[in-house]
């Protein structure tokens, strides 16, 4: 079978945790500790997909007044096969904004260096995307790609900032479980790119001892659970450690995700016989059909149910915008 994500004309829910620490010869380089809730969708525009993303309730440790981007519009060329950013219009008078409200002659050089990566080094912003957030598992290409067990699955290739190490990602789909697909990634380094980058005299000006040397190693560790109907991702879990031979490097990044939009928690259960007369069944559960106005009743019961069941917090049936538990058990990512 053949996996389509489905365009929608509503955001679907996500909360997410991530934590990244990178440091090189014992200076840190970066240090985030995040949270938050993405609103993802899909458009479908002249046969291509666009991604849009909108951060909500973004928190990270240590920053009064963190830097969003909202909303960010990815398109899918299918020719090319490659996700970017066609337009950075919105993304730079945001960045405009936000540099002249808090630059000051201490941080005026970090504030070059971030503009510099996001808006004057090709992909810049896309690399930093995947990098610095929860975003990678979102992107998959299935183009021609029949989904069983043991298919390999192509991910996204990125040069990953601040390391500037261009990396490959791999997924294969390791289990289907009725409707539900799991596919385990990793990531390995792109020898190829690596060479193109040395050779190239602008890199060469900031490249490090272990661009030449590459003596480091990368174990990284992606499980993701996907409703094969929709094309979206349930949860997915992503842990990555980068350790140089020296001692001199060290990196280590981990973010869990998951979908807090009840219709898809329970919509396996569900069949939908798209009608909407008030009088006539809107929705079959479990063998027993409900007019709309009940179903939105009984919806909530089931809601509140899975969330006792797993120490959700609800508040006046608002479950979009609560936390809930890992799809999949955490001591199974974990292990």
């Amino acid at each position: 079978m053949e996996l389509l994500i489905q365009t929608t004309d509503y955001p679907v829910f996500y909360k997410f945790n991530l934590l990244k620490k990178s440091t090189y010869r014992n200076k840190k380089i970066s240090n985030i500790e995040s949270s938050g809730v993405l609103k993802f969708q899909v458009h479908l525009k002249n046969e291509n997909k666009e991604y849009i993303f909108h951060c909500n309730d973004y928190i990270q440790s240590g920053v009064k007044n963190p830097l969003i981007f909202n909303p960010v519009k990815w398109f899918f060329e299918k020719e090319n096969k490659i996700f970017l950013i066609k337009s950075k219009d919105e993304i730079k008078l945001q960045w405009k904004r936000y540099k002249d409200k808090y630059r000051t002659t201490k941080n005026i050089t970090d504030f070059l260096v971030l503009e510099r990566l996001l808006f004057h080094t090709p992909l810049g912003f896309e690399y930093s995307t995947f990098s610095n957030g929860p975003y990678l598992p979102f992107f998959l290409d299935f183009t021609n790609v029949q989904i069983e067990k043991e298919t390999l699955i192509k991910g996204m290739d990125f040069i990953m900032s601040p390391l500037n190490i261009p990396v490959n990602t791999t997924f294969i789909c390791s289990d289907i479980d009725r409707n539900i697909m799991f596919l385990d990634g990793w990531i390995s380094m792109d020898e190829d790119k690596m060479d193109l980058l040395i050779a190239n005299k602008n890199f060469q000006t900031r490249a490090k001892s272990y661009h030449f040397s590459r003596d480091f190693q990368i174990q990284s560790k992606i499980r993701i659970a996907m409703d094969i109907e929709t094309g979206y991702i349930h949860s997915a879990y992503f842990n990555l450690s980068i350790k140089g031979e020296d001692g001199k490097l060290e990196e280590n990044m981990e973010y869990k995700l998951h979908n807090i939009d009840k219709s898809y928690i329970f919509k396996s259960a569900i069949t939908n016989t798209h009608l909407s007369n008030k009088e006539t069944p809107y929705k079959t559960y479990e063998g027993k059909s409900y007019t709309k106005e009940e179903w939105g009743k009984k919806e909530q019961e089931l809601w509140e149910i899975y969330a006792n069941k797993n120490n959700i917090r609800t508040e006046n049936s608002n479950p979009e915008k609560k936390g809930g538990k890992f799809f999949l058990d955490e001591k199974d990512w974990e292990g």
